[in-house]
């Protein structure tokens, strides 16, 4: 993976007019797209726009509108080709070229179904976004009785049946499954009566033989700030835990190797903080670890757990991208090295292969003086997931990094220049509406919080050269 793909000016005109247009149901929209660059991260735009914007003829009324009917094949050929008349005409309307916009029609046309490989991608995305987007209301209308749970059951599995892709049907599989656990009881211990098996091996040698055993059913303990969460809300139920902090191979500390700075795995958050050397070299470090959680969360997350969780909103992530950090691995095949730029894959997913873990973490010490600085926004002050993150390291070169998270599928980096438009470093993000903020306000705040972390990295370069 190289750096985060920039948007075509329609991509993004298209997000905006969903988000402005069809504001009740933008999410599954824009959930869509993000399951696409999951299953295909190379898309052409005309797979893009057309998974983007596939259901918009539903945010408009008129006399040709057309009533839901679920399951109808008249009405989802109707619904396709209203769709793809609107969609078409707003693509014309803003420029698009003539034989993108008769692509988008054409494929649009058929999401229902699929039909071609671009077309198989359209209707796997919007299946995959059509299941995860509804799961919590039909368990919602079950509890309130709306619906018999057998009746939701069986929506489940036909939303599931519905995706035919195998790639696709792999990817649905544990939304499906954790989905009929959930409306069986809100606890999975309760509905199956099936605890994991906790083991904690004391070497490494043991640790990778376990998960050569267990393979993807094991989920690995550090900190547990992150997972012992999911395990309560019933998100995750693994059948094996492991345990690794008696994993002495595993460290616990900072390092400084062969010109490095290592941390190791089991290192928490507060012994990052109060390093001294992370203070002096990697200042932005030390800013985002301290956002991270609460004081007692930061006493048992760990730095190598908040990476490995791949949520695009981790706050050290963007930090140790613009820093150049790279991962060290190790497998019961060997170790091997990784930048920390490829190793995000998507919302939760890493370029870890089967039986393999973070050992530690590896950031090169700066020859030259540098500057960085690291900036987020939230709805509240105090614990709270990032709306947008940024960092920005500059160097004597005039060269300078940004990495961004909440922006997009996963965190990300830029490398640019000091005096390079703002604009045009902002346009690699591709935010998401949620129930945080709007993909609108991510984007307007994205070019504020990066002007602010260039300014405050440059000040700090500078405050090291007078100091030095």
């Amino acid at each position: 993976m190289g750096e985060q793909r920039t948007e075509s000016p329609l991509i993004l005109l298209g997000r905006r007019w969903v988000v402005a247009n069809y504001p009740y149901n933008s999410t599954h929209l824009l959930k869509s797209l993000d399951w696409l660059d999951r299953l295909a991260p190379d898309a052409s735009d005309a797979v893009r726009l057309a998974t983007l914007t596939h259901d918009m003829e539903r945010a408009f009324g008129g006399p040709d509108a057309i009533a839901i009917k679920l399951n109808d094949r008249a009405y989802e050929e109707a619904h396709s080709n209203r769709s793809a008349k609107i969609v078409g005409e707003w693509l014309r309307a803003n420029g698009a070229q003539e034989d993108l916009a008769n692509g988008v029609e054409a494929l649009i046309r058929v999401h229902e179904w699929g039909g071609s490989p671009d077309a198989n991608l359209v209707q796997a995305a919007d299946s995959l976004s059509f299941l995860e987007t509804n799961v919590d209301l039909m368990l919602g209308f079950a509890r309130t009785g709306k619906y018999p749970k057998p009746e939701v059951g069986l929506k489940f599995d036909t939303m599931y049946d519905r995706i035919q892709l195998p790639a696709a049907r792999e990817l649905a599989h544990p939304m499906w499954e954790q989905a009929k656990l959930r409306l069986m009881g809100s606890d999975p211990r309760v509905s199956t009566g099936v605890r994991p098996l906790y083991l904690r091996p004391e070497s490494l040698d043991a640790l990778l033989s376990l998960l050569r055993e267990h393979g993807p059913d094991a989920r690995l303990l550090a900190g547990g700030t992150d997972l012992l969460v999911r395990l309560r809300k019933g998100f995750e139920w693994p059948s094996v835990i492991v345990d690794v902090k008696r994993v002495a191979e595993l460290r616990a500390d900072v390092a400084e190797i062969d010109g490095c700075i290592r941390v190791g795995a089991r290192t928490v958050m507060t012994d990052v903080i109060e390093d001294r050397r992370i203070r002096q070299h990697f200042p932005a470090l030390v800013d985002a670890a301290r956002t991270v959680g609460s004081v007692q969360i930061r006493n048992r997350a760990t730095v190598v757990g908040n990476l490995c969780n791949a949520s695009p909103a981790a706050d050290t992530a963007p930090v140790l991208l613009a820093y150049g950090a790279s991962l060290n691995l190790v497998s019961a095949g060997g170790t091997r090295q990784m930048p920390l730029d490829n190793f995000f894959a998507g919302p939760g997913r890493t370029a870890l292969a089967s039986g393999e873990l973070v050992a530690s973490i590896d950031l090169p010490l700066p020859v030259t003086r540098t500057g960085g600085a690291f900036g987020r926004l939230t709805r509240r002050h105090g614990v709270d997931l990032a709306i947008v993150c940024v960092c920005c390291v500059v160097r004597e070169s005039g060269e300078a990094r940004f990495a961004f998270g909440a922006v997009g599928p996963r965190p990300f980096v830029v490398t640019s220049r000091l005096d390079a438009p703002i604009d045009d470093v902002c346009a690699h993000a591709r935010p998401i509406s949620d129930v945080r903020a709007s993909s609108d306000y991510r984007l307007a705040m994205l070019p504020v919080l990066t002007r602010r972390a260039l300014r405050d990295a440059v000040g700090r370069m500078r405050e090291a050269s007078e100091g030095a």
